[in-house]
């Protein structure tokens, strides 16, 4: 392909790469051949993680608070019955769902199993057929292959940070997913959580059997 520039030069890709255009001569583009060459810039977003369950098994929730510029997202949820970890890893894939696009994105969680296992234990797992180095299927195998395809789509940095340690947005996160599971015990008798939770070990031990939560 060819251009013009505004005084009739023309140029190909190439010459601007391997700077053929003639040294000292000064060639203006028009604004549509500038466009040609501009990176598109890429949203950087901040994300604060946390995930809660009262009872690992119990019932569970998550949350997450997502900035851009000056603008701040809160989002949250719940699970009848959960652990921990699963809330956790939950809580990111949530926040990174709720991206409209490809993002660089500072990812902050006070899980250390989320950071080492999407950031170390991952690519170890999925050459082995998500099965850990003791040959054990991988627990969680269903939340671990949709938060690695969901990262695969950004440019995230995993950072760790020290929970209940006085964070203000770890703390409003934590804040958040405690009151999704409030929320689910006023709305639902101690009979249907019991039967929740029954339902979610049953699962738990015929999906991952002697499954290993590490590498």
């Amino acid at each position: 392909m060819e251009w013009k520039t505004t005084n009739g030069h023309k140029f190909t890709r190439m010459d601007l790469i391997h700077s053929s255009i003639e040294p000292g001569t000064t060639h203006s583009l028009t604004s549509d051949q500038n466009q040609l060459f501009q990176t598109p810039r890429v949203k950087k977003v901040t994300i604060h993680s946390d995930g809660a369950c009262e009872g690992n098994p119990g019932p569970g929730g998550w949350a997450a608070v997502l900035q851009y510029g000056n603008h701040r997202r809160e989002i949250c949820g719940h699970a009848l019955a959960a652990t921990n970890n699963r809330m956790e890893i939950q809580a990111a894939i949530e926040a990174l769902r709720s991206l409209k696009e490809p993002c660089e994105v500072d990812l902050h969680t006070d899980s250390e199993y989320v950071r080492e296992g999407i950031t170390s234990w991952v690519a170890t797992w999925k050459i082995k057929g998500w099965k850990t180095k003791e040959k054990k299927p991988v627990r969680n195998v269903d939340l671990w292959k949709e938060l690695d395809a969901l990262a695969s789509s950004h440019q995230v940095k995993w950072h760790w940070v020290k929970g209940h340690a006085g964070h203000p947005l770890n703390e409003r996160c934590d804040q958040l997913a405690v009151e999704e599971i409030r929320k689910l015990r006023s709305r639902h008798q101690p009979q249907e959580l019991a039967r929740a939770l029954e339902v979610f070990r049953a699962q738990q031990a015929s999906s991952s059997g002697a499954a290993s939560e590490v590498s």
